[in-house]
């Protein structure tokens, strides 16, 4: 961002809430219009089915939320898609609020979460957009590099 020529450097909270509205475009793309037999598709041995992925996905940013707020979740069954990706949904919401009070946690602890749980669910959306692409319902491409995402939204 150019202010009076001079380059402005990015602060820990925004790029955090970044890293997070990120997630959830990309999640928005990997889950749009998917079939109906798209979350249990087998796409082979040891495989985690769609929606056992976005499960799972909710799960790490769990422990990501627990990291930085103290606030202990519960893991439970998996449940149905609908469920499973409103959960995604609504823990991506609940850290982007905790980002503030994270952030007075030690810079370590800020350190674990980028490179534990939100690197992992951004691997873990990659791994649906391949999964849908083997159960023939490929998602439709975005530029991501010029995408319009903003934190908070």
């Amino acid at each position: 961002m150019e202010m009076n020529g001079a380059q402005k450097s990015i602060g820990a909270e925004d790029l955090l809430r970044h890293v997070l509205a990120t997630l959830k475009f990309r999640f928005d793309i990997a889950i749009a219009g998917v079939n109906e037999e798209y979350p249990g598709f087998e796409a082979g041995n040891g495989v985690r089915t769609p929606v056992v992925l976005v499960a799972h996905m909710a799960n790490v940013l769990q422990s990501a939320h627990t990291a930085m707020t103290g606030e202990l979740h519960d893991r439970g069954e998996t449940g149905t898609w609908e469920e499973e990706t409103a959960r995604f949904y609504r823990i991506i919401e609940k850290l982007d609020q905790a980002v503030p009070a994270g952030l007075t946690q030690s810079r370590e602890t800020i350190e674990k979460v980028v490179q534990g749980p939100l690197s992992d669910a951004m691997t873990h959306i990659g791994q649906l957009l391949v999964i849908r692409r083997m159960a023939g319902d490929p998602a439709s491409g975005a530029n991501y590099f010029k995408a319009a995402i903003k934190s908070g939204k």
